[in-house]
């Protein structure tokens, strides 16, 4: 039953020609690692005995030969973040088909922008420990709450210690927590970090919404770098005052001396001598910039993926804006790309075409598959024909994209 399950699937496959290739590994219970291999459809688990990218390519191309799928059809794969599969010199994605778009996981992207940001400055890793290194709703989790309840916080700690009732242990622990966070340096960060994960996690929820696509998430990873660039001073500025002002308030003791010379690690000499203000605005500042950079190198996949089809996804402009000529350099790109499959100038003419045709249309055109019906419908065998080969390619990219949100919902111990 399993099998003509599956040979059904496959069939299916063959017959739209273009296809796209998701493969993600998990280890069972029997510590043996298994690949699941998905086309559209879920077809089933691989056991693989190496993890290197040479053995896992072998092992992609001996299931595609045996289930009969030409690996030249494949036009987009995706796979998690770990350098053995998705590493921009050795990665698996590297091996295989070049037509094939490789189609990353953004979300777990966004969450190693944040890890390899902080793990550079020893005061952030200190103020951001925590078991998971890249579950960072995690920390949000923790920051917000703290942030918006510090007073209440303060005063439970400080009834904690004085009840006479609580153990030893426990009046321990909360001097321990009460000292650790009535500090500059705790109060300053804590602000600072509840801004940025704030702003972070806003993101990473919206790149989990089962309708998301590429488009739009290229649009919103481009707005966070944008506001770690545009926003650093102010940042910095507002985090530095606020901390300032609470220890006021609080008549915490603020270092205004100079530090001592002796160099810690991971500093240089000119950082051993500044102040305790002076410091956190060093450290600050090079956490922005380094998420920034972060951020920046890795969104360049999904920048590339957008400018070469994010003009499919704009329904208005593709569809209805009363100027056209501004598609005729996307449609040429995209023929250059795609040259075994389709002509550039030819898919700017029928474009054109069935812009023409939606004027008579009643229904709203507001999607990629849509339009692809309408040009099915519309079209005899052969009109539009490079037209509908775009968009059956940018199908199958589309919803390798969208089970990434199936893959962001899992959890990954091997990304890097």
């Amino acid at each position: 039953m399993a099998s003509t399950v599956r040979d059904s699937l496959l069939e299916r496959i063959r017959e739209a020609k273009y296809y796209g290739l998701m493969f993600d590994s998990t280890p069972v219970q029997a510590h043996r690692e298994q690949m699941s291999e998905i086309k559209e459809s879920f077809l089933g688990f691989l056991p693989i005995s190496d993890k290197d990218a040479a053995s896992l390519v072998q092992e992609i191309l001996k299931q595609l030969e045996k289930d009969n799928m030409n690996l030249q059809d494949c036009r987009s794969q995706c796979y998690d973040n770990a350098a053995v599969m998705a590493g921009h010199k050795t990665g698996v994605h590297q091996e295989n088909n070049n037509m094939a778009i490789f189609v990353n996981c953004d979300y777990h992207s966004l969450n190693l922008v944040g890890v390899h940001a902080a793990k550079e400055e020893v005061m952030m890793v200190t103020f951001l420990k925590s078991d998971s290194d890249t579950r960072w709703s995690a920390k949000t989790e923790s920051v917000k709450p703290v942030n918006k309840y510090l007073e209440q916080i303060v005063e439970v700690l400080q009834n904690i210690m004085d009840d006479g009732s609580a153990t030893s242990e426990t009046k321990s622990d909360a001097k321990e927590l009460y000292n650790r966070i009535l500090t500059y340096d705790f109060l300053t960060l804590l602000g600072f970090w509840n801004k940025i994960l704030i702003r972070i996690d806003r993101v990473k929820k919206r790149l989990q919404d089962p309708k998301m696509n590429f488009h739009a998430a290229a649009l919103d990873l481009k707005a966070l770098q944008n506001y770690f660039h545009d926003e650093r001073e102010v940042l910095v500025s507002d985090s530095l005052k606020e901390g300032f002002r609470i220890c006021n308030e609080w008549d915490i003791e603020f270092e205004r001396r100079q530090r001592r010379k002796k160099r810690m690690d991971g500093e240089t000499s000119r950082h051993a001598g500044l102040s305790a203000k002076e410091e956190m605005e060093r450290v600050m500042k090079g956490t922005v910039d380094r998420l920034f950079n972060e951020l920046k190198s890795r969104s360049v996949r999904i920048q590339e993926i957008d400018e070469k089809f994010g003009f499919l996804l704009d329904m208005e402009g593709l569809c209805f804006k009363a100027e056209t000529s501004y598609l005729k350099e996307p449609c040429e790109k995209f023929g250059k790309a795609y040259s075994c499959d389709l002509d550039g100038q030819e898919l700017y003419e029928e474009v054109l075409d069935f812009r023409m045709l939606l004027t008579s249309y009643t229904k709203k055109i507001s999607s990629p598959e849509q339009l692809l019906n309408f040009i099915v419908q519309y079209g005899d065998e052969n009109g539009c024909l490079s037209e509908r080969l775009t968009l059956r390619l940018f199908r199958w990219i589309l919803i390798v994209s969208r089970w990434q949100t199936f893959l962001q919902s899992l959890p990954s111990s091997s990304m890097t």
